[in-house]
């Protein structure tokens, strides 16, 4: 019995699918959300969310850098990850102790408690895309090239944590967040027994990072490919995180998206079908948007095979810039603006599902062997926490809480708002499709023709970073 089950385990990779998929509805319980958390039940303004957000992550970028350093050293992925889920259940738990949210007056303890729960959050990714691509690699007919349909069993965590959350707490267009505490619970326990039972971390291989963050990071920064690499994931990561931040305030507070009437000639059974969708529209788009991610990541592998990883990144950015466009182009006055909004998040998922393949294997190709956990969290991090850090500065005064709040600020104004930062992110991207394609295409030659001709190009661009990075210690 348990043989066959092992057989089955190693043929259809049941490990990660059931790990992402758990971990996921742990993950997420207020990435979507966290805005309108700060903002309805601890009172923060558009401004806040700017201003403190942003700095916080980016001071979460060099927590991460630490704990992926420890994961390198000791090689303990499946700690690290059940002792972020601990904490981040921690955390979360202690925003409804009252007594300890206001033993301070005003927000400070909140900004505290955030900071502290994202910390561990915001690790939880890439421990976990590393240690699920050291388990793939060590199956022979797996290998990385099955990551992304691992992947897209996140991208079903993410679509049901999202509908689950939003049924937990929305009643109307009343918010009411205590539920959290339960849901919280309940996935912290099914993603942490599965961390436990299934991940184990893989034989070391003899090699080993120092502990020095400091020196971990300068091996990983004198690597010009790979530092290049990171440049580009901070400037996806400013238009992706000022988006993250500001999207669903913008579709609840600008948009005002609602289902849609129902008329009552229908027959009871197709209004409840409908009824699903139509009572949760803010999942309702992110679902959509996750349709398409999950597409693309279940036909990645032969994508990748194909035209290497660069060409998917590339694909990806333009159809980012296709949503933002979108976006700006949309009116708030339009009585669909449900049903676009539906179809504009598909170019979401294009883009989450071409971009995170890509881009996870991507920085782990161009790192050396022993600091594998540590440049995900460079990845990750910059991507997420730098990225945020600087979309608050880019953004911060634009949404300041003089031109978002009063009863004197029309709606009008709020959405001439929206309209500039939509205009600013979309210059912003299309000046790093630019960047992208001169470096890669123009002076690298990546061509795209198969992904064993990109693994070349890319091997020889590591060996003259690596060469240039040993003449300049000579030189020293």
């Amino acid at each position: 019995m348990i043989g066959s089950i092992k057989k089955m385990n190693r043929k259809y990779l049941l490990t990660p699918k059931v790990l992402y998929f758990l971990v996921n509805l742990q993950y997420y319980t207020l990435h979507q959300f966290r805005g309108v958390f700060a903002k309805k039940k601890f009172g923060a303004s558009d401004g806040d969310l700017a201003y403190f957000i942003g700095p916080m992550l980016g001071t979460v970028f060099f927590t991460n850098i630490f704990i992926g350093t420890m994961n390198d050293k000791y090689g303990r992925s499946h700690m690290f990850i059940i002792g972020a889920l601990l904490l981040t259940f921690m955390y979360l738990q202690l925003f409804f102790v009252e007594a300890y949210m206001t033993m301070v007056p005003g927000m400070s303890i909140f900004w505290f408690n955030l900071f502290l729960y994202m910390a561990f959050n915001n690790g939880i990714p890439p421990l976990l895309d590393k240690a699920v691509l050291d388990y793939l690699n060590e199956i022979p007919e797996a290998g990385a090239r099955e990551f992304a349909k691992q992947k897209l069993w996140g991208t079903a965590g993410y679509g049901v944590s999202c509908k689950a959350i939003e049924m937990c707490i929305k009643f109307g267009d009343e918010f009411k967040f205590g539920n959290l505490r339960y849901y919280s619970l309940i996935t912290t326990i099914l993603s942490g027994s599965a961390v436990f039972l299934l991940l184990k971390s893989p034989a070391r291989d003899g090699t080993s990072a120092r502990s020095n963050i400091l020196a971990n990071c300068k091996e990983l920064m004198r690597n010009g490919s790979y530092l290049f690499f990171t440049f580009i994931i901070l400037l996806n990561g400013i238009t992706r995180q000022a988006l993250s931040i500001y999207h669903i305030v913008y579709l609840t507070e600008i948009l005002q998206i609602k289902g849609y009437e129902l008329p009552e000639s229908w027959p009871s059974w197709l209004q409840y079908l409908v009824g699903f969708f139509n009572e949760s529209p803010v999942a309702t788009a992110t679902f959509c948007g996750m349709a398409f991610e999950v597409v693309m990541l279940y036909h990645f592998p032969k994508i990748s095979q194909k035209i290497g990883l660069v060409w998917p990144f590339f694909i990806a950015q333009l159809f980012q810039i296709l949503r933002v466009i979108c976006y700006f182009m949309l009116d708030y006055n339009n009585p669909h603006v449900f049903m676009y909004c539906c179809l504009i998040e598909l170019t979401r998922g294009v883009y989450f599902g071409l971009l995170t393949p890509s881009a996870v294997q991507l920085a782990m190709n161009l790192c050396p062997p022993h600091l594998k956990a540590t440049s995900q969290m460079v990845y990750h991090g910059t991507f997420t926490a730098l990225g945020s850090l600087a979309a608050s500065a880019v953004f911060g005064s634009l949404f300041s809480e003089a031109k978002m709040k009063g009863a004197d600020i029309s709606l009008e104004e709020k959405a001439s708002n929206y309209k500039v930062f939509f205009l600013v992110n979309i210059a912003f991207a299309s000046a790093t499709v630019a960047l992208f394609s001169y470096k890669y295409f123009f002076l690298d030659r990546i061509s795209g023709r198969n992904a064993e001709t990109e693994k070349k190009d890319l091997k020889g661009m590591q060996r003259m970073a690596e060469s240039q990075q040993e003449s300049a210690i000579v030189n020293k």
